[in-house]
Order: C-alpha cells, then structure tokens, then sequence
C-alpha cells in the first residue's frame, strides 16, 4: 500500500519550493524588461529563429475527466499528458498506467461476485494525485521555475508515479489471487457435496 504520507510530504515540499522559485522568475523577468532597450534594426534581421514551443497541457479536459473520479476517467485524463513532452522515464510510466488501469477496471468487474477489491484510496487519492502533481509539473516547467527545483520535483514524481504502478500491478494480483482461492473452495465444495451423492469418479477427486 502506498503511504498516504509520503504523498503530501511531495507535494507540500515542492509546492514550497516551487512557489519561491516561480516568484523569482516573475521579478527577474519585470526587472528585465524594464532594462531592455527597442531592437535595432539590425539585431531583428539577425535576431536568432524562436525556440519550439511546448504543446500545453488542456487543463479544462483534463480537469473534467478528474472532477469525474473514476479510472476509465482518469485513463483519458493520463492520455492527455503524452503530448507534453514529459520527461522519458516519466512518461514510459504513464503508458503502462494508462495500459494497466484499464486492467485493473476489467478485473474488478470481472470477479466482482467473488472478490470486492478495496479501490477507494486509488480512485479518490492515489490516481489523482499523481496526475495533479504531474499537471503542476508542466505548468511550472512551462514558466520557467530553476532548474534544481524541477530536477528534485522530476525525482520525486517518477519516485510516487512508480509506486502507484506497482501499487495497481499488486492490486491487479490481489484480485486473481483471492478469485482464484474463492474458484477453488467452491470447486472443493461442489466435489465433497456430489462425492457424498456417489457421483463424481476417483479419478477426478480434489
């Protein structure tokens, strides 16, 4: 189980950091453009090709599929991340979420009638979490937030999105596992029940 602490202790970390950091980039960027001077003619012919911009994130879809709360949801919410550009380690993770997610809902229902699987703290904190402070990470990356910052913060998220895979992996386990227990008592049941009636054969005795 993922511990519910270290969850905040990442995100209240690096919201802190993060925040001076913004506030630095904000004030350094009034101080120079109150100091640069009009282009010369020159400087605009010659003037270096602008950088590629990033695609952004769409916040308002993304923040719909998370105000929905539920996995297949937070799956469209994940593929919406992709076309940002994050990370590569990062956004390998995110793959095998959005593939492992959608298994982890197919099995649930599956064995829903020999097995309730406890969901509850990945689809009202875990998931979400994770995609939120994963959003924030473009957003500050976007406006520029140091360098050292968005290095510790990269850390720390491919720290908690690793843990919510394997997290989903294990419950995916969890499922077939107890299921699968489940399918054999009744299985046993079923055997000693007809065994008493004379009707199953040596042979095929559990």
């Amino acid at each position: 189980m993922i511990d519910t602490k270290f969850w905040q202790e990442v995100k209240d970390r690096w919201f802190l950091e993060a925040s001076v950091q913004t506030t630095e980039v904000l004030e350094e960027s009034l101080q120079t453009a109150k100091v640069l001077e009009e282009p010369s003619q020159a400087e605009k012919v010659f003037a270096e090709p602008p950088k590629p911009v990033r695609p952004h994130l769409n916040t308002e879809a993304f923040d719909a599929y998370l105000e929905k709360g539920t996995i297949p949801a937070y799956v469209e919410a994940g593929r919406l991340l992709l076309p940002c550009e994050l990370p590569a380690k990062m956004e390998e993770i995110y793959r095998e979420l959005i593939e492992r997610m959608p298994v982890l809902q197919e099995t649930m229902k599956k064995f829903e009638d020999v097995y309730h699987a406890d969901v509850d703290e990945f689809s009202e904190y875990y998931i979400p979490e994770a995609l939120n402070l994963t959003a924030a990470y473009l957003e500050y990356r976007d406006i520029g937030v140091g360098e050292r910052v968005m290095e510790e913060t990269e850390r720390e998220i491919l720290q908690a999105a690793g843990k919510l895979l394997n997290a989903v992996n294990d419950k995916i386990e969890e499922i077939y596992k107890f299921a699968s227990i489940e399918v054999k008592a009744k299985a046993k049941a079923l055997d000693a029940m007809m065994s008493q009636d004379g009707y199953v054969d040596e042979k095929y005795r559990m």
